[in-house]
C-alpha cells in the first residue's frame, strides 16, 4: 500500500482516470486519529461516500460504478480542520473492468457464507457444509411417473390458488403468504433427483440445484439482473438452515422481475437439451426436469402468472437468534449427523449434547428455539423432583440395555443453582466421563446417542462441589429407539419451517396493510379536487414601479380605511399612528403627537382633551 502524508490545514489528492466499463476500486487506513474523506467525479462531490475517518474503523473500501464518457475519480483526504496535527494513510486504489469486479464479489459472497458464522470450526466444516432441506433419496423400484405426476398436480394447484388469490385485489402485490405454495412446489420440482455432488455444495448448506439456477446465464440475458442479485445475495445466518438462502432468493427476484417462467422456459428448452448440464446436476433416469417432456409440460402452466405481481423480500434476518438460541438439531440434514455443537464423545462408544433452550413452558412449541426432539419426545411425560443433598450426587437409571433403547433425551432445570451433569455404569466408581457444568433457570436439554447397548448406566447429577446447599431440580427423561428419535427430529425440522414461514409471514401482512394505506391515502388525493391554477407571475410595469417604490404606494388595504376610495399608484397611503389602519394623505392631513393620524382619530382625541 501507498503512504500518504496529508500536512495540517490542507487536503491531499489522488486522481483517478475511469473509462466506460471501469470500475474505481479503493482501500485505505488510517494510521492515527481521523481524517475526512471524500469522493469527487469531475469536480462534484458524491455524497455517499463523505465520511470522516479514525483508526477504529480499519480498513475502509469502497467502490464506484458509473458508466458514460471518461471521467476523472478524485480521492480526496481533508486535513483542513486540524491546525495541529498531521495524518499518515495508507491506501490503493486501481480501476478495474466491472466483469471483474462481479466475480470478486461473488467469490468475496460465497466464502462469508461458509466461513462466516458462529458456531464454525475445524472439526464441525463437514457437518455445516451439509444441507439441511435435501430430499431423501427414493427407494428402489419407486414409480417415478407417479412422483412426477404428483408434482405437476402441486404446481398446477399452487399457480391457480395463486392467480385466484391476485384477481381478489389486482391492485395489490401478492406478498409471501399467498406466494408460499408457489414457492414450495417450485423448490419441490427442482430439489426432485438433484445431485448431492455438485459444486455448490461448497457453500453451506445452499441446495443443490442453485447451480442449476446459475446455468441460467449461459442461456438467458440476465438484464433484469436475477442470476446476478441471487449470487450476490448474503443470506442470513441461522435462518438459511431453513431453506432461506440464494436459491430462494432466485425465485424471490424472478418472481418479482416476472423473468420466472422466461428462465425456466429458457432451461427447459436449452438447457435440458444439453445432457451434460443436466447430468452434472440431476439425476437422468429419476429427474423430473431430466425428462424434457414431461419438464415442459409441466413448466408450462407458469403462463398464467405474467400479469401477476410480486413483492417478495427475500429473507436477511435472523428473527433474534443467535449461535446460543438456535437448536444444534437444525444444522443437521439427517438424525444421525454428528452434532455441531455442545458435542462430547464419550469413551464408553457415543456422543452426548447439550442445549439451553427456554425458561417458558416446556411443552410450547412457539418459536424456533422450541423446535428441538428432546421437547418433542418428552411432552406429556410427568416431571419428577428430585432434591440432591449438598456434598453427594443422584444417580439415575437409564435402562439402555437393549437395540431398540440406543437413545436418551433429557430435559431438567436447576433453580438458581449449578450441578455437574455426568454418566457411570457403577455409582461406586468413578464417571464414563468427565462431569459438564449446567447453571441457570432455562430448560437444559441433553440428548444421548450410543453405538450399542450398555447395561447398568446411569445419569448422574453430581452436587458434591458445594458444602452448604441442597440443589433441588426437576427432570423429564425419555428413551427412546434410533427410529423413533429420526422422527420426532423430522417433525421438529417441519415445524421450524411452518414457524420461520409464519413469521416472514407476518411480517409481509404488515407491509402489506402499510402499502394499502399509502395507496388509498394517493387515490384520495388524486380524486380531491384540484384548485385553481396560481395567478401568473409575469410582473407588469405598475408593478415593477410599484416594488420599487416600496411599501409606501402600495398598502396592505385595497382601499382608504375612511374615505374608502381605493388606493392607486398615484394616491398616496400613509398608516394612522393611532389606529394603524391605512388611509389616503387626504385623510391623514392632521398630526398628533408629531405623528400623522386620521380624521376620525383626531376628533376622538379632541373630544377626550375638551372633556
Amino acid at each position: 500500500m501507498s503512504a500518504l502524508s496529508i500536512p495540517r490545514g490542507e487536503h491531499c489528492d489522488v486522481v483517478v482516470a475511469s473509462e466506460d466499463g471501469m470500475a474505481i476500486v479503493w482501500q485505505f487506513y488510517v494510521q492515527a486519529l481521523d481524517v475526512g474523506f471524500r469522493v469527487l467525479v469531475d469536480g462534484v462531490e458524491s455524497p455517499t461516500f463523505s465520511k470522516r475517518v479514525d483508526t477504529l474503523d480499519g480498513m475502509v473500501d469502497g467502490t464506484l460504478e458509473h458508466g458514460g464518457d471518461a471521467r476523472l475519480v478524485c480521492l480526496q483526504w481533508d486535513n483542513s480542520y486540524s491546525r495541529l496535527r498531521a495524518k499518515d494513510v495508507l491506501y490503493r486504489v486501481m480501476a478495474v473492468p466491472t466483469a471483474t469486479l462481479h466475480v470478486a464479489r461473488e467469490a468475496a459472497n460465497e466464502y462469508q457464507i461458509k466461513y462466516n458464522h458462529p458456531v464454525h470450526n475445524s472439526s464441525s466444516t463437514r457437518h455445516l457444509d451439509r444441507p439441511s432441506t435435501i430430499m431423501p433419496s427414493l427407494p428402489e423400484g419407486h414409480d417415478t411417473s407417479s412422483m412426477h405426476d404428483a408434482l405437476a398436480q402441486r404446481l398446477e394447484r399452487a399457480v391457480v390458488d395463486t392467480v385466484a388469490v391476485f384477481m381478489t385485489q389486482p391492485d395489490t402485490p401478492l406478498h409471501a403468504g399467498s406466494a408460499r405454495p408457489l414457492i414450495l412446489a417450485l423448490e419441490a420440482i427442482l430439489r426432485h433427483g438433484v445431485k448431492p455432488t455438485s459444486k455448490m455444495a461448497s457453500c453451506p448448506p445452499e441446495e443443490f440445484y442453485f447451480g442449476f439456477l446459475v446455468e441460467t446465464r449461459n442461456v438467458l440475458r440476465d438484464d433484469a439482473g436475477v442470476v446476478s442479485d441471487a449470487e450476490l445475495f448474503a443470506p442470513p445466518l441461522f435462518m438459511r438452515y431453513l431453506g432461506w438462502g440464494r436459491a430462494r432468493a432466485y425465485l424471490c427476484f424472478a418472481l418479482n422481475r416476472h423473468m420466472l417462467h422466461r428462465a425456466l422456459e429458457v432451461a427447459v428448452f436449452n438447457l435440458i437439451k444439453r445432457r451434460s448440464v443436466v447430468a452434472r446436476y440431476y439425476d437422468p433416469s429419476r429427474a423430473l426436469l431430466a425428462h424434457y417432456d414431461t419438464a415442459q409440460r409441466t413448466l408450462a402452466c407458469l403462463t398464467a402468472l405474467y400479469g401477476v405481481s410480486f413483492n417478495l423480500t427475500p429473507l436477511q434476518d435472523d428473527f433474534a437468534s443467535t449461535a446460543a438460541t438456535f437448536p444444534p438439531n437444525l444444522y443437521q440434514s439427517h438424525a444421525s449427523d454428528a452434532f455441531v455443537t455442545s458435542r462430547q464423545l464419550l469413551s464408553i462408544g457415543g456422543d452426548v449434547a447439550f442445549y439451553q433452550g427456554t425458561t417458558t413452558h416446556m411443552d410450547e412449541f412457539k418459536a424456533i428455539q422450541d423446535c428441538t426432539p428432546a421437547r418433542y419426545l418428552c411432552l406429556a411425560t410427568p416431571p419428577v423432583q428430585v432434591t440432591i443433598p449438598r456434598g453427594s450426587r443422584v444417580c439415575i437409571p437409564l435402562h439402555m440395555d437393549d437395540p431398540t433403547t440406543l437413545v436418551a433425551v433429557v430435559q431438567f432445570q436447576v433453580t438458581r443453582h449449578s450441578i455437574g451433569v455426568g454418566f457411570t455404569t457403577n455409582p461406586i466408581k468413578e464417571l464414563v466421563d468427565p462431569l459438564q457444568p449446567v447453571e441457570g433457570d432455562a430448560w437444559v436439554e441433553l440428548t444421548l446417542r450410543l453405538e450399542r447397548p450398555i447395561p447398568q448406566l446411569q445419569l448422574v447429577l453430581d452436587n458434591s462441589h458445594s458444602m452448604l446447599r441442597t440443589k433441588a431440580v426437576t427432570y423429564r427423561l425419555v428413551v427412546t429407539s434410533r427410529e423413533r428419535y429420526a422422527s420426532a427430529w423430522a417433525c421438529c425440522a417441519e415445524v421450524a419451517h411452518v414457524i420461520c414461514w409464519k413469521q416472514v409471514i407476518h411480517r409481509s401482512l404488515e407491509w402489506s396493510s402499510k402499502h394499502m394505506e399509502a395507496m388509498l391515502h394517493e387515490e384520495q388525493q388524486w380524486l380531491r379536487p384540484r384548485s385553481p391554477p396560481p395567478p401568473s407571475s409575469s410582473t407588469t410595469l405598475t408593478e415593477s414601479v410599484t416594488s420599487w417604490l416600496g411599501s409606501v404606494l402600495v398598502p396592505d388595504e385595497p382601499a382608504c380605511a375612511q374615505c374608502t376610495e381605493p388606493i392607486s399608484l398615484f394616491r398616496r397611503h400613509q398608516s394612522c399612528s393611532i389606529c394603524l389602519k391605512g388611509c389616503c394623505v387626504a385623510c391623514t392631513r392632521h398630526l398628533w403627537a408629531s405623528k400623522p393620524v386620521c380624521d376620525r382619530c383626531y376628533l376622538r382625541q379632541l373630544d377626550i382633551r375638551v372633556r
